[in-house]
């Protein structure tokens, strides 16, 4: 399986292991809020140093060697056909 549909079947599966985690630990109200500020909070962190460009975490010899293929930015997805 390869392609969009795969991706929108992993998010999917991964959204409803999130609901499901979310339903067992909130037992109150202000549980589901916790949660909710927790996550806002931390998204823009997530999406700066997990993902995105990891060029700057390379060796220099690996750098040069997609430099010709590259448009600036080197993402995990162009790392598979090492």
């Amino acid at each position: 399986m390869n392609g969009w549909p795969a991706v929108a079947i992993i998010v999917v599966a991964q959204i409803a292991v999130a609901v499901f985690l979310i339903r067992v630990a909130a037992r109150r109200w202000w549980d589901y809020l916790a949660i909710s500020v927790l996550t806002i909070a931390s998204v823009r962190p997530t999406a700066q140093h997990i993902t995105g460009d990891v060029l700057r975490y390379l060796p220099a010899a690996i750098v040069m060697h997609f430099a010709g293929q590259l448009s600036g930015r080197l993402y995990p997805c162009h790392l598979r056909v090492m």
